[in-house]
């Protein structure tokens, strides 16, 4: 249990620093009696993601398009 304690602190410890950077919105919620935590992304986050995305992305497009399983 201690550890599941640790890894949810740990959690949104980071999620305080995407939250503070303005990249996502922290929303919490109760279901009943369990707290629910909902986050989402915000425009500047969603832009701040296709751009982390974007240079893998293409390197595994020109690897798929220059390579075969063959080559390997």
């Amino acid at each position: 249990m201690l550890s599941r304690l640790c890894r949810a602190n740990s959690l949104f410890q980071h999620l305080a620093v995407l939250e503070n950077a303005g990249l996502v919105q922290i929303e919490k919620r109760y279901a009943g009696r369990r707290g629910r935590t909902w986050v989402r992304p915000t425009d500047v986050g969603d832009t701040a993601l296709a751009e982390e995305i974007a240079p893998p992305a293409l390197l595994i497009a020109r690897v798929e398009t220059t390579h075969t399983l063959q080559d390997w």
